[in-house]
């Protein structure tokens, strides 16, 4: 006798539903966008309405912001599908929005946005090019935003930083007091910089001037523009013409520069100026040697 064995295979057939149907319990898709490049104080425009929720709607979004520097920005709006937001430091921004669906499931995307150098800021320095060797001296600092706020003014007496001082807002104009202890002409400038680190600056030629009295033998001259800032010419002023302290040009009789620097034995270090007993002691030596001229002129013709 034979035994016939019977075997019954049971196929079975799961269903994932219809295209686009998901599953119940399956996170969110969640879309951040596109990587973009913009400039600093630029809006950025952040739309992650193109995320989606396969097994039903989106219904919550949360945007963070992390800047260059490791700081959080908050956006326009934290909570919305399309928010904006202003870079306001140069380099690379982590922009993450995280989006839940109708489970309560959530999921998470991030783009980046690389912030380059925008319009920096400007300022314009002033105040006297010619103070007094030891006196205080305000110089002016008027500064104006470009993209971003401004953020402070550094002050520097040649290749010397000598102050700082915070500021803020679109424009602000700030002083300094300097105190200059020689005649040495020397670089004031003034440098505003703004919170995204960009900076510019202005200077000034100056040349403090020192009060002193008395005669002697004096290396005058005076500062000649347009050579690179000022070439120093030794000459003596013309008492004659437009004061004392002024050097005229022979050929044409216009004034060419002011007599500043120095007598003679401090290397240039202390300026030059003549009070009025220094005039009349000259005038009187003048009138002497013309009396003496005379007196020779008259004995040689006598012979």
């Amino acid at each position: 006798m034979r035994s016939v064995v019977v075997g019954v295979f049971v196929v079975v057939v799961l269903s994932t539903g219809a295209p686009g149907v998901g599953l119940a319990g399956e996170p969110p898709l969640a879309d951040a966008g596109l990587d973009q490049q913009t400039t600093v104080g630029a809006t950025v425009q952040l739309d992650a309405t193109g995320s989606r929720d396969p097994d039903g709607s989106i219904t919550a979004y949360n945007w963070t912001i992390e800047a260059p520097n490791g700081s959080t920005l908050e956006p326009s709006c934290g909570s919305c599908g399309t928010t904006t937001f202003r870079p306001t430091r140069i380099g690379q921004y982590n922009v993450t929005v995280s989006v839940t669906g109708e489970d309560g499931l959530n999921q998470s995307d991030t783009l980046y946005v690389e912030a380059n150098a925008g319009t920096g800021p400007s300022v314009q320095l002033s105040g006297t090019e010619n103070p007094t060797v030891g006196s205080d001296t305000t110089y002016t600092a008027d500064a104006s935003a470009g993209n971003v706020p401004l953020e402070r003014v550094e002050w520097h007496e040649n290749d010397s930083e000598v102050g700082s001082q915070a500021i803020g807002g679109d424009q602000q104009a700030v002083d300094h007091e300097f105190t200059f202890a020689n005649a040495t002409p020397r670089n004031v400038t003034a440098t505003v910089i703004d919170v995204a680190g960009q900076r510019t600056n202005e200077s000034l030629v100056v040349r403090p001037q020192a009060r002193r009295s008395g005669g002697g033998d004096h290396r005058q001259g005076f500062y000649r523009s347009g050579v690179d800032g000022g070439e120093y010419v030794e000459a003596a002023p013309s008492v004659d013409k437009e004061g004392y302290n002024t050097v005229i040009d022979e050929n044409t009789g216009e004034v060419e520069g002011t007599v500043e620097c120095c007598y003679e034995g401090d290397n240039g270090d202390s300026p030059y100026s003549v009070d009025e007993s220094d005039e009349e002691s000259d005038k009187g030596s003048d009138d002497s040697d013309s009396v003496k001229d005379g007196g020779e002129s008259g004995n040689t013709g006598g012979l």
